[in-house]
């Protein structure tokens, strides 16, 4: 396993400890940040994932669960910042690997 494969899968653990715990978020962005973070999980399931090389170009698209979680970043950024930061260590992730 590499590391930015146990980086993300610690960070996820993470993330699932804090929406436990957090208090109010709307049903629509609860809704969407538990089926994108299902479909993380059955993509590091089913998939071999290997880091992306690193080409220091900012400007590289984002895959689609990544977009979404910085939908759902967005969205609850100033009711839930902790929460919002650790969904940006996830993004980070998920580009680093090509997901």
């Amino acid at each position: 396993m590499t590391a930015t494969r146990e980086q993300l899968l610690a960070t996820l653990t993470e993330l699932h400890r804090e929406l436990t715990d957090i208090g109010p978020l709307d049903d629509d962005s609860r809704q969407q940040l538990q089926e994108t973070l299902t479909d993380i999980q059955q993509a590091l399931a089913t998939t071999k994932l290997e880091p992306l090389p690193v080409t220091g170009n900012d400007n590289e698209p984002e895959g689609p669960l990544s977009r979404r979680l910085s939908d759902v970043a967005r969205d609850i950024e100033t009711t839930h910042p902790q929460l919002s930061m650790t969904l940006g260590s996830v993004i980070d992730a998920l580009g680093r690997m090509g997901i």
